[in-house]
């Protein structure tokens, strides 16, 4: 038997008293004459409601559809009964969960204010940046089954924090570098701000050098969240090394602080000083060494997932 294919694809508003915003076929994944797949319907109705809230429609939902087979053209005629609800804005926003963590510190990543349009992509923004201070286990954004009488739509976040402690360590072996092993312990929420203080030591040319020659590094790193705004970190940053390859023997130190900026979902800034002071033996003697460097990077980043994109690019500028 030949498949059914799309026939007559309507949408109905529920409310008589409000207008349905334009819902176009082609970008709910529908089209007259395309196989009849249920899937499509299926997802057609997120679609549908994904684009309803996208125009300020946070309540929409589809309530219903009908589907009406023609055996004698072999179509399938679909109605889908749409609620759209009225338009609305963001309302107070609540914080539950927190314990150690300051709840200021979610409140001031909020990125709009009651009375603000309502916009979906927002709510989407403010779990990634949420995630990003590695402070919670799970993240929650509960939106209110109505709105309050200015129109508003109230907005839960409820949060679980992680464990304040972590610790880690990996080891690698290189044909040419030899193995090397890594270890770090780390502090999330040192007070109570999102603050992360983490330690950090290698030893590395492992069998490549004898044991009082190996090459050692070991540092620290603080992390202020929310600086001065809620798109301002601080990274504070001292590291000690020592390195002896076959054609020098390296001791020094790095302090870097770094100021990084979100300006947009996909642009971020940083600028910050850094100074390195090293001692240096090779086969023309020993000498000391001063450097001071003001890095810059831009980075861009159109990735749909931070930590598993499938689609978009990441693009860094950096200067010294």
């Amino acid at each position: 038997w030949p498949a059914f294919t799309f026939g007559d694809i309507r949408f109905v508003d529920t409310d008589p008293r409000q207008k349905l915003p334009p819902l176009k076929l082609a970008e709910l994944g529908l089209k007259p004459g395309a196989p009849a797949l249920s899937t499509d319907v299926l997802n057609a109705q997120k679609k549908i409601v994904d684009a309803l809230r996208a125009e300020r429609h946070a309540l929409a939902k589809v309530a219903g559809r009908d589907t009406v087979a023609n055996h004698a053209t072999r179509t399938l005629n679909v109605t889908f009964r749409v609620d759209p609800g009225p338009p609305a804005t963001f309302g107070p926003v609540t914080v539950k969960g927190t314990k150690d963590v300051d709840p200021d510190l979610v409140r001031r990543r909020v990125p709009f204010h009651p009375g603000e349009r309502f916009d979906p992509k927002k709510l989407d923004r403010l779990r990634e940046d949420l995630t990003s201070l590695d402070v919670f286990r799970t993240i929650r954004i509960v939106e209110a089954d109505h709105l309050d009488t200015q129109g508003r739509l109230p907005i839960t976040i409820e949060v679980a924090e992680k464990p304040h402690h972590f610790v880690g360590a990996s080891a690698s072996y290189d044909s040419t570098e030899g193995a090397s092993r890594t270890a770090y312990w780390g502090e999330r929420n040192l007070f109570g701000g999102g603050e992360h203080l983490r330690f950090d030591a290698t030893v590395a040319r492992l069998f490549e050098n004898r044991l009082g020659s190996l090459d050692y590094s070991a540092g620290v790193t603080f992390t202020k969240p929310s600086v001065w705004t809620p798109q301002d970190d601080l990274v504070l940053q001292l590291k000690a090394l020592r390195e002896e390859p076959d054609a020098y023997t390296r001791r020094g130190a790095v302090a870097a602080a770094t100021l990084q900026r979100r300006i947009s979902p996909q642009w971020t800034v940083k600028a910050g000083l850094s100074a390195e002071i090293s001692r240096i033996t090779d086969y023309f003697g020993t000498g000391n060494y001063y450097l001071l460097g003001v890095p810059i990077e831009a980075d861009w980043d159109t990735t749909d997932n931070k930590l598993d994109p499938k689609s978009g690019f990441r693009v860094a500028l950096v200067g010294e």
